[in-house]
């Protein structure tokens, strides 16, 4: 079932890049902590555009290993995975390079973890996630092709069972901002977005002013 639905989700945008600006993207914090977080945002005008996501998130943390995070460190070994699709819609100024973009997105995570606590063994926690978010930042160009998003995302997804231990991040949802002495709102999460962004399509426009 997984399979499938990460075939859809690589095959769907070929068929979006039709006339429109299309443009690859990658979450390059992400890639520090092993989310894997691609995007595809295609415009549907002047001052919008169409984004698509897909994450996947593999992590190991041994015993030997210290925790990074202090919330984590009353676990043994936490091993989990997680995958992550997303779809929603960015506004902008005509010129994007000159005004802040907003964009609103829904992402649903589905998560598997291993985890041995220090006073109850090991446990197993499977499930999903559905969260929104709202995202404010500023694009800049690297050259012809090339570009950096730059922007927070702040978002909401309703919380784990208590039993559960905490995942600090998933991908494309972010951070958990609850339990982990950062921000005491059961449910919040934040992304920072520092994203590489390549433009595989232009717009008839731009090819006829290159013209």
């Amino acid at each position: 079932m997984i399979r499938t639905i990460l075939t859809i989700l690589c095959l769907l945008p070929i068929s979006l890049m039709a006339q429109q600006k299309s443009y690859l993207k990658v979450n390059l914090p992400a890639l520090a902590i092993g989310s894997y977080e691609l995007g595809l945002e295609r415009h549907l005008g002047s001052i919008s555009a169409l984004e698509l996501g897909i994450g996947v998130r593999s992590q190991r943390l041994d015993s030997g290993q210290a925790a990074g995070i202090q919330s984590l460190g009353r676990f043994r070994g936490l091993k989990n995975f997680a995958v992550s699709a997303q779809a929603g819609i960015r506004f902008f100024e005509d010129n994007p390079y000159e005004h802040p973009f907003i964009a609103f997105h829904l992402t649903g995570v589905y998560y598997n973890e291993t985890v041995e606590t220090i006073n109850e063994g090991v446990k197993n926690f499977k499930g999903h996630r559905i969260g929104a978010s709202a995202t404010l930042g500023f694009t800049f160009p690297i050259g012809d092709r090339l570009g950096l998003d730059l922007a927070m995302m702040l978002g909401y997804a309703p919380p784990r069972k208590r039993a559960e231990p905490g995942n600090y991040y998933f991908p494309q949802l972010g951070y958990v901002v609850y339990d982990f002495n950062i921000v005491s709102i059961e449910g919040g999460h934040f992304n920072p977005i520092f994203a590489l962004r390549y433009k595989i399509q232009q717009s008839s426009r731009d090819r006829i002013r290159r013209r």
